[in-house]
């Protein structure tokens, strides 16, 4: 009984460190993703200005996961919202 508490008291650092590590994988994409996303988008919906793509850079940049979380909120998703309009949108056969 000793060798399996002494073996999972080994384990669970080892468990610790894949999950946060899979975690930091997980944001470091999106990270990249937002800051790809950011550098070729031409229009922007929250901040006007011709320094507004350097605005937003600097923000996912330095901002970390808020600084992401709100690039994706307020330009990401709501131009995947306003997209298609209703005239817009696809249709599917059948």
């Amino acid at each position: 009984m000793e060798s399996i508490a002494g073996l999972l008291i080994m384990l669970i650092p080892i468990i610790m460190i894949l999950v946060f590590g899979a975690i930091w994988l997980a944001w470091m994409a999106v990270w990249i993703w937002m800051l790809i996303d950011c550098a070729q988008r031409e229009h922007f919906n929250s901040i006007q200005g011709e320094s507004a793509k350097l605005l937003w850079l600097l923000i996912i940049f330095f901002g970390g996961i808020f600084g992401t979380g709100a690039y994706y909120f307020l330009e990401k998703r709501t131009d995947t919202r306003t997209r298609y309009s209703t005239k817009q949108r696809p249709t599917t056969p059948g």
